[in-house]
């Protein structure tokens, strides 16, 4: 599977917080709780000197989950891991907002300022 980031096209990114575990002994590893599926977070290669955004974050799939699930619910999962990493570290602080048609935690992310 290709490497998967945010899309600056999007309106945000869906996730489930609560979801999400990072493994401590390698960090980096999202461990996606539902599914087990495991994403590996990193900083897309770059030159020295180049500006670096929330946009040059990827996730990669290192584990499948233990579902059968479609290529897009995937993507979306990355996008997750991408999102809880950024906000832990303090790299991104966006807007949240509750989703009203899902569940009470789920949380759409808004970007806001996209380099930092």
């Amino acid at each position: 599977m290709e490497p998967i980031g945010l899309d600056p096209n999007d309106v945000g990114v869906l996730f489930e917080p609560k979801d999400w575990l990072e493994c401590s002994e390698n960090p980096g590893l999202m461990h996606h709780l539902p599914s087990h599926a495991e994403f590996f977070v990193e900083l897309a290669d770059k030159h020295p000197g180049d500006v670096v955004t929330i946009m040059d974050f990827r996730a990669y799939l290192i584990r499948e989950p233990m579902m059968e699930v479609s290529h897009d619910e995937l993507v979306a999962w990355g996008r997750g891991a991408v999102a809880v990493y950024l906000i832990e570290r303090g790299y991104w602080n966006p807007v949240i907002s509750d989703v009203p048609e899902k569940p009470k935690q789920c949380r759409r992310l808004k970007p806001r300022n996209l380099s930092r």
